[in-house]
């Protein structure tokens, strides 16, 4: 018994360890597909419900993030197949 629930819980690490690399390469993607001017202001990166949301602390850097919106999608589509749109978001501090 304590076996098993030893592999459950070693299953269940490697997964979300496997998860958080692909989310961590979703992040390291987006931030060099938008360039180190705008990457200082993303503020969170997100998947949820196969759509990647992008957080931003104004309306004028969600419109720069909105202009690269295409190859964000196709580079996290590559990493994620599932992702099919990408939503940005104002978020103040």
């Amino acid at each position: 018994m304590a076996e098993r629930i030893n592999k459950i819980v070693q299953r269940f690490l490697k997964d979300k360890k496997t998860e958080y690399n692909e989310y961590k390469q979703i992040e390291d993607s987006v931030k060099r597909i938008v360039g180190a001017r705008l990457k200082k202001h993303i503020r969170f990166i997100r998947v949820y419900k196969k759509s990647l949301v992008i957080y931003t602390g104004s309306s004028a850097y969600s419109y720069e993030v909105n202009l690269k919106k295409k190859d964000i999608l196709e580079k996290a589509q590559q990493l994620i197949p599932e992702i099919t749109k990408v939503s940005i978001r104002i978020k103040s501090a």
